[in-house]
């Protein structure tokens, strides 16, 4: 991780991010990907709606930015923004919340080569989107 990733997610307030930053908002991806993705296969335990699920945790924290207070940190927050995206996917599948708490210490499972590849490509999707979300939102507020 880079030491520019470093400032943001561990001494950053956020106002990039709620700036809507493009590059924030890359570096946040960059970073945290992986973590999201995991956290959503270790609630799923099915990779595609894992990988659904963590595009989603991504997109709804760009719509959701200004809900950001800066009490903690920006990796915190997007925390909490996909376990509620995982607790709503659990309403929508009539299932019900784990009734343990998940130890963050559990070793990530390894994606395949496969996985890897879809992962890069989702991310991509989430770069587009974000993208999008910017040049809409730009667009709209002039």
């Amino acid at each position: 991780m880079s030491l520019g990733i470093v400032t943001l997610l561990e001494e950053d307030s956020g106002a990039e991010l709620k700036g809507k930053d493009e590059r924030a908002w890359e570096k946040l991806v960059d970073a945290e990907y992986k973590r999201i993705y995991n956290l959503h296969l270790r609630l799923t335990a099915d990779s595609e709606t894992a990988a659904d699920l963590t595009q989603e945790t991504f997109v709804s924290a760009y719509q959701s930015i200004r809900t950001f207070r800066g009490n903690a940190k920006p990796r915190t927050w997007l925390y909490g923004v996909a376990m509620n995206c995982n607790r709503n996917w659990r309403r929508q599948m009539g299932r019900k919340d784990p009734e343990v708490e998940l130890d963050d210490d559990l070793p990530d499972p390894e994606p395949s080569a496969e996985e890897l590849a879809t992962l890069g490509e989702r991310r991509e999707l989430i770069y587009d989107a974000v993208r999008v979300i910017c040049l809409v939102g730009g667009a709209l507020s002039e």
